[in-house]
């Protein structure tokens, strides 16, 4: 979470001959007031210049990637290519000639994230018709069944008609990942209805009452292809089909299904093929289903009809017969007796169900059956008791709360505010009123009246800490981020039952701006947790803090959740054995794809000597490409991602590795209590940070990250330590051609390590070195972060007087992309006390020069020690002083030649070489039995 921040968002984007459109589509999304997106564009073998349209933006923008079919494989299995890339927690899947208005992600991530119980949203939309050169002109028609803001069950009304496409619906990629994928094989232009029906059976849609997209209408469209080929009419049948056969849906939905099938196979009208289902010609099977469920399949029918006015087929008067029928069947059926309320008069229902519909209040209190019905988000059926409870009971406040509350979802401010004012008159100690109408308003998208009842509640009442992080989100939204982690900060050392929810916002908040030093501050104050402790220690490491202090906490994190007095250590011999089994322990696939470490290890390990074992810890795997490709190339693989520790021991016992290495080290995922615990003859951890001697876990580190005056070094028993050559690791870099020599047009300085890294005293020492060059700029990865830490970042430079004009914001997260920034830079930025990781040696590789502080600690020396490696010495500096001096004198100076035969020359481009150093290293370690 803390080395790479994935994007909120993934936006693919499937095209074919679209060149004419996607620039304005692509337009629209890089113009969205929300920002943490990637976008896939999936070129379907397109023969116009989608190309080199879309070359335009993947060189501006790293968030945009292009991905080229070998030959046209068809929209929806470009969309299927498009789900699998996507890396985001939501997706949305932009037909290449729609486009958005600005706030179309805010407003629906929004929604999503207010409302976790909801598969997806969407929004209203315009349609309109416009080619190249003509006019653009709205179409007269449907956009969406007129409703209010809110959420809502689809499943029956989209059975009658689908009305939200694609382009306008956010959608969980968990949950779509859990039914079965994107779109179903069988199905050419229906794949998207199918999906809002398979997503419905996990939760509720939220629908947005807003035009935030616009749709396309003209002849050559996908859509209007594949209905004039009547390929469209044939989907319908297999939809129907698929409906009817899978187990996602309830016996009346599979019904209803049925006769729908028949509707489209016949023409008939969808009431009488629903009447005539279960007759005498129908299957037996059919007919049982039948006699069952018919009230309930007379219902869904109904509903079907009534609530999608689209449908041309049948009409009103016949759905509200079934619905009289369902009602004469079963007077009591819940779902016949709601629709009842909205379409038929009180006095028929009566008449119909032999009963009041409404129970008498001397039997039933109101203020529950309303507060029941609120809790449904039947908002029409809750007020209606709720009214009748304000009227029975008018001194009782919280039938006026829960009013209120509805009134909130519905936009009327006024109405909330007068209905609250009054259930405080009867209960004015209520501040948790205040709160939760403050947080009602955040759910519907109203964030300004969210922070004003809010405020108002925690101004009254300061540890009302259950408002606290609504408040905060509330903050942020209306632009003022700095008051919303002072809020939470305030809080999160207190103990509350809101304690974890304070700190998971907070947390979020400080890694959206890349402030690791607040990060490390807040995960101390939690040291009592082993995880937030742990991950305390990696970032206290790129802070710059007092190596001792990290020795402390390093020491007491040993003490406190690994060590095992009780505990007699394992009576272990080791078999005098040809081949080890060596297992690997991966608790983030992302970082190694960049470290490069295990893919070049697992490539290149002797065979005769070593059996290799892959324990995947990393809850994310599934959508790595690094661990797909190391799942070939290992000997065995061993998930125990989300495994209780004594479970996932058993499961690692049972395969009997040899040798344990764990790639974590301290982080919030790590399992060291579980590798202590395990009864294996050797067991390392590739960490910079020290694990502890007396854990029985040694400590795998390169030799060139331990400098003879290191005060680190005499911390560490060397009988735990196995040293591995140089920088203890291999750089897989590409061949990508360097710049030319001439960079007098290039960008002054670059730090292309990831902003999550980089602490605030290293954008200090850049800020004093752009103050003392006129004119000098300086390029900025940002990685996966956005807006947030662009904001962050830059108010570390206004405040040393560095206009924010002079930094460029980018966004490289893989090799290709690092080196290919480095190209038009004169001099790189170490960072001040963190390792550089690949951006580092990518530099180098692409013939520029950087500078570097050197380290006195195994976690801040990396960066000189690469130095030292290709025999740059005169590059590192002592201090800050002298940092910048160097920097200046290089950004002077003519270009080097030569850095990258140096990095092959020092053998750190060399995978083969280093893993025959790590198997000597390794079996070093193994023959002198070390414990």
């Amino acid at each position: 979470m803390f080395n790479e921040v994935r994007p909120k968002v993934s936006v693919f984007i499937p095209t074919y001959n679209y060149g004419q459109f996607i620039g304005k589509t692509l337009a629209s999304v890089a113009a969205q007031t929300f920002q943490d997106y990637e976008v896939l564009i999936i070129d379907n073998a397109s023969e116009d210049d989608t190309t080199n349209i879309v070359k335009r933006w993947t060189e501006s923008d790293t968030r945009f990637r292009y991905h080229r079919n070998a030959t046209n494989l068809g929209l929806f299995a470009s969309a299927n290519i498009g789900f699998d890339a996507a890396r985001g927690t939501y997706l949305v899947m932009l037909s290449a000639d729609d486009y958005w208005e600005d706030s179309f992600l805010a407003k629906s991530v929004a929604a999503l994230d207010a409302n976790p119980e909801c598969s997806f949203s969407y929004s209203a939309w315009r349609n309109f018709n416009m080619l190249p050169g003509s006019e653009e002109t709205n179409t007269v028609g449907y956009i969406v069944p007129p409703k209010a803001s809110g959420i809502y069950n689809e499943t029956a009304p989209l059975m009658a008609h689908n009305w939200i496409t694609n382009s306008i619906a956010l959608i969980r990629k968990d949950l779509c990942s859990k039914i079965g994928g994107y779109v179903h094989p069988r199905l050419y232009h229906l794949g998207d209805w199918f999906l809002w029906l398979r997503l419905l059976t996990q939760g509720p849609a939220y629908y947005i009452n807003e035009s935030l997209g616009n749709y396309r209408l003209h002849s050559s469209s996908e859509s209007a292809r594949l209905i004039n080929s009547n390929l469209s009419g044939f989907d319908h049948i297999v939809c129907f089909d698929l409906l009817t056969t899978e187990d996602y849906w309830t016996m009346p939905i599979k019904l209803l299904a049925k006769a729908n099938q028949i509707r489209w196979l016949t023409g008939r009208p969808l009431c009488a093929i629903v009447l005539e289902l279960g007759g005498n010609e129908a299957p037996p099977l059919i007919q049982a289903f039948f006699a069952h469920y018919q009230a309930e399949l007379f219902t869904e029918a109904a509903h079907c009809i009534l609530d999608q006015p689209v449908l041309k087929t049948d009409s009103d008067e016949n759905a509200l017969n079934l619905l009289r029928r369902a009602l004469q069947i079963n007077p009591n059926l819940e779902s016949a007796r709601k629709l009842a309320l909205r379409f038929l008069p009180s006095s028929e229902i009566s008449q119909l169900t032999g009963q009041h519909l409404a129970p008498q209040l001397d039997s039933v209190n109101p203020l529950s059956k309303g507060i029941e019905y609120f809790e449904k988000a039947d908002y029409e059926t809750s007020l209606e008791w709720l009214s009748k409870a304000l009227e029975a009971m008018p001194e009782d406040p919280m039938s006026a709360v829960y009013i209120a509350l509805i009134s909130a979802t519905q936009g009327l401010e006024e109405n909330a505010d007068a209905l609250i004012s009054h259930a405080l008159i009867l209960s004015p100690n209520r501040n948790d009123f205040l709160a939760a109408l403050g947080e009602t308003f955040l759910k519907a998208g109203n964030s300004r009246a969210a922070l004003r009842y809010l405020q108002q509640a925690v101004r009254t009442q300061p540890d009302l800490f259950l408002a606290y992080p609504a408040m905060a989100e509330a903050l942020r939204l209306e632009g003022d981020p700095d008051a919303a982690i002072q809020l939470l900060s305030s809080a999160v050392h207190i103990d509350s039952d809101s304690q974890e929810n304070i700190l998971s916002v907070l947390i979020e908040l400080l890694t959206r701006r890349g402030d690791i030093a607040g990060l490390a501050e807040t995960c101390i104050r939690l040291r009592n947790r082993p995880a937030y402790h742990s991950l305390a220690l990696r970032l206290l490491s790129r802070t710059g803090v007092n190596a001792e202090r990290i020795l402390e906490e390093a020491s007491w994190h040993f003490q406190k959740f690994l060590a095992s007095p009780h505990r007699s250590p394992p009576n272990i011999t080791r078999p005098d054995q040809s081949t080890l089994t060596l297992a690997f322990m991966v608790s983030d696939f992302r970082r190694e794809e960049q470290s490069g470490r295990l893919e070049s290890l697992l490539m290149h390990l002797s065979s005769q000597r070593f059996r290799t074992l892959v324990i995947d810890n990393d809850a994310m795997a599934s959508e790595s490409e690094t661990a797909q490709r190391c799942s070939l190339i290992s000997d065995q693989w061993l998930s125990i991602s989300g495994k209780d520790d004594h479970i996932a021991e058993a499961d690692l016992t049972q395969r009997a590795p040899d040798i344990l290495i764990d790639l974590d080290g301290h982080g919030p995922k790590q399992r060291l209590s579980l590798i202590q615990a395990t009864s294996i003859p050797l067991k390392a951890s590739w960490s910079d940070v020290p694990i502890g001697d007396a854990s029985g876990i040694h400590q795998l580190i390169g030799r060139a990250l331990l400098p003879s005056d290191s005060t680190i070094d005499s911390t560490i028993d060397s009988s735990r330590q196995i040293t591995l050559p140089g920088l203890g690791e291999t750089f897989s870099l590409p061949e990508l051609a360097c710049a030319s020599d001439d960079k007098t047009q290039a960008t002054s300085f670059g730090c292309l390590t990831a902003a999550i890294h980089i602490d605030a005293k290293t954008w200090q020492v850049f800020a004093a070195l752009l103050s003392e060059i006129s004119g000098s700029r300086l390029r900025i990865n940002l990685a996966e972060l956005g807006p947030p830490a662009e904001a962050f970042i830059s108010g570390i430079f206004a405040a040393a007087g560095v206009d924010s004009a002079r930094l460029e914001f980018i966004h490289a997260t893989t090799r290709e992309d690092i080196c290919h920034y480095w190209r038009d830079i004169n001099v790189g930025l170490a960072p001040i006390h963190a390792s550089g990781d690949q951006a580092l040696p990518a530099c180098l590789w692409m013939e520029t020069p950087f500078v570097a502080i050197r380290g006195q600690t195994p976690w801040a020396s990396r960066p000189s020690a690469l130095l030292d490696a290709v025999g740059c010495q005169t590059w590192i500096a002592e201090d800050f002083d002298g940092y910048l001096a160097i920097a200046k004198s290089l950004f002077l100076a003519s270009p080097p030649q030569g850095l990258r035969q140096r990095l092959k020359n020092a053998g750190l481009t060399d995978a083969a070489g280093f893993t025959h150093l790590f198997e000597t290293a390794l079996s070093r370690a193994w023959s002198e039995g070390r414990p």
